[in-house]
């Protein structure tokens, strides 16, 4: 399909659809000599209506939905692709494979927790044992709430908080899945390091990795993305406190600057809703 075609099928489905209040604008920008990404200025209320559409139609279209607030003018859409990796030095279309994603995962967590019980070891000899247990996901299923088994529904809207009145964009991105987005966005979650004292950048790779295991393990997709901020939508989050556990530690070494990693499993982790930023 051309790209005047594939901007004509947009603009019926937001109209056919109700998802635009006026005429649909269509923004188009290459990000590579084989992706496009589309952009369609949105009114907040028919945010999530919007999203959902598009992602029911993900693998009909191939275009993946993700929302974004650019707080600038509208020609910043086009800032998209200023920056964009070239196509020979993105990672393949199939993105990294499960095991590998689970691997990367895996070797991270375990950095930021070693270099977290080191920095216990040299500054804070006596909370040494307390970065052990918030590290270990049987001793930290103790600190949790008793299990209920209830899932919390989150606000899909949260990041509005933070955003505010800033132009809220719908962008379609010619992608295989969601977790493949920060290698053709990467000035988004560009900001992003890993847990104090760790505080490494985190690659394309990194956030590719932690999005595809989560969403083979929980079912979340990339719901809202700018520089500084990740949100997911989450079918499946886990009801069984020692997974809780694990996903709490896992969401603390990609993002430090949630609340504590105990609420953190009381909350966010069995939440349909995932929030990470970095300041």
């Amino acid at each position: 399909m051309s790209d005047v075609n594939i901007v004509e099928f947009i603009s019926s489905v937001m109209t056919s659809e109700d998802l635009a209040d006026g005429p649909v604008v269509v923004r188009s920008a290459k990000l590579n000599r084989t992706a496009s990404v589309y952009g369609i200025l949105l009114e907040p209320g028919l945010a999530e209506k919007a999203w959902q559409q598009w992602h029911s139609l993900r693998q009909k279209t191939g275009l993946i939905p993700c929302l974004t607030s650019i707080k600038s003018s509208e020609q910043a859409f086009f800032s998209l692709a200023d920056s964009s990796v070239q196509e020979d030095t993105v990672m393949p279309r199939e993105e990294l494979h499960i095991d590998r994603a689970e691997r990367r995962v895996a070797d991270i967590v375990a950095r930021v927790a070693a270099r977290s019980i080191a920095k216990a070891q040299g500054d804070y000899p006596e909370e040494v044992e307390e970065e052990r247990q918030l590290h270990d996901p049987k001793q930290l299923t103790e600190l949790l709430e008793a299990e209920t088994g209830a899932v919390l529904t989150g606000d899909s809207l949260a990041f509005q908080e933070r955003w505010g009145m800033s132009p809220l964009w719908l962008l379609l991105v010619e992608a295989r899945a969601g977790f493949s987005l920060p290698t053709l966005l990467p000035n988004f979650a560009s900001n992003a390091r890993t847990a104090f004292p760790d505080s490494q950048a985190l690659s394309s790779a990194d956030h590719c990795a932690f999005l595809e295991h989560w969403n083979h393990a929980y079912g979340a997709e990339v719901f809202f993305m700018t520089s500084t901020e990740v949100q997911m939508q989450v079918s499946r989050p886990p009801v069984r406190r020692e997974k809780i556990a694990e996903l709490a530690i896992e969401h603390h070494a990609y993002s430090d600057d949630l609340d504590h990693v105990v609420d953190t499993g009381n909350t966010q982790a069995r939440s349909t809703v995932w929030s990470f930023w970095w300041d």
